[in-house]
């Protein structure tokens, strides 16, 4: 009988340089009582076509006024950013596997403005339990959470079994 499997061999070699990423309305969260990961996933927004405030675009609307001030705001900037420079140097290191011992970054001209994006927010109760969900109003993207019925998960894995073992007996029986 004969045996295969893959041996994962690493080669370690030192590393070093400069990588430079540039950023351009790298958006934040302005209100703490939102999901925050809901409200990112709802990107990218069409920032091309924004236009200077106007009290009409709230008429007959509840808003939330921005809760997060502009130091808040660039520390969350900076963890954002974090995550891209990162990928960035894996990348530029290159191979299956790296280990980053220091990173520094640099920040330059650093600018902030005050948006408010088109967002519908809802949530709903069901079994004593609050769910919420996102849309983004230009584009129709929704993020949310919702109820997991285990017993409708269980039949459906327990069906889709039963199918891939029919087949498996009617085509190698």
């Amino acid at each position: 009988m004969t045996e295969t499997y893959q041996d994962t061999e690493i080669r370690w070699r030192p590393a070093s340089g400069m990588v430079s990423r540039d950023f351009d309305d790298m958006l934040v969260v302005g209100s703490s009582s939102l999901p925050r990961e809901l409200a990112e996933e709802l990107e990218p927004w069409d920032l091309a076509s924004l236009v200077t405030y106007a009290d009409e675009f709230l008429s007959g609307f509840t808003a939330e006024r921005y809760q997060i001030d502009v130091r808040a705001g660039w520390t969350r900037a900076k963890e954002r950013m974090e995550l891209v420079i990162r990928g960035d140097v894996e990348r530029d290191i290159g191979g299956d596997h790296q280990r980053i011992h220091s990173l520094a970054t640099n920040h330059a001209g650093i600018t902030f403005k005050h948006v408010l994006l088109p967002m519908w927010i809802c949530s709903y109760r069901y079994r004593e339990k609050i769910y919420r969900f996102l849309v983004n109003a230009r584009t129709g993207e929704v993020q949310g959470q919702r109820p997991w019925s285990w017993v409708k998960i269980t039949l459906t894995a327990l069906a889709a079994s039963a199918v891939i073992f029919m087949l498996y007996t009617y085509f190698h029986g």
